[in-house]
């Protein structure tokens, strides 16, 4: 009996599956030392009277944190304070599912100011990603507030 082979593959479009089944395996490997995550989906949209999208933040939350993958604002709308209600929608979401945190990451040409305004601190960087380019990590305590 020989030794086992292995193949290493690399595959630009994996089937659901097989994606699924590493997403699976990782999942059940955390739970021998963390509690269980709780994942959910987030997303929040900004809509006209036609019901178009014009803005929109995607995320989701996971071990009493909110992680925000994408805040994407119609470039006539910016500024005008939908960005930061969309924010604070998915921040108050987030903490009725058990979050105290949030966390998200952005470019030197994108959003890190609009963030540091709504009271997100800068974690850490990369340099040169894109080169020239700087991208920030950025958290932020999640307060509830007493009614």
């Amino acid at each position: 009996m020989g030794k086992p082979r292995y193949t290493i593959t690399l595959q630009n479009k994996p089937s659901p599956d097989d994606e699924k089944f590493v997403w699976d395996s990782l999942a059940a490997f955390n739970r021998l030392h963390v509690e269980e995550d709780n994942y959910q989906k987030l997303a929040v949209f900004l809509r006209d009277n036609q019901n178009n999208i014009v803005g929109g933040l995607l995320g989701e939350t996971f071990w009493g944190w909110l992680h925000i993958g994408i805040l994407w604002m119609s470039e006539d709308l910016r500024g005008k304070g939908y960005g930061r209600d969309m924010l604070a929608s998915a921040e108050k979401e987030a903490i009725k599912r058990g979050a105290t945190a949030a966390f998200l990451d952005t470019m030197d040409w994108q959003a890190r100011e609009f963030y540091q305004k709504q009271g997100y601190t800068i974690y850490g960087q990369l340099d040169d990603f894109p080169v020239g380019h700087t991208r920030f990590y950025l958290k932020k305590s999640l307060q509830t507030t007493e009614s």
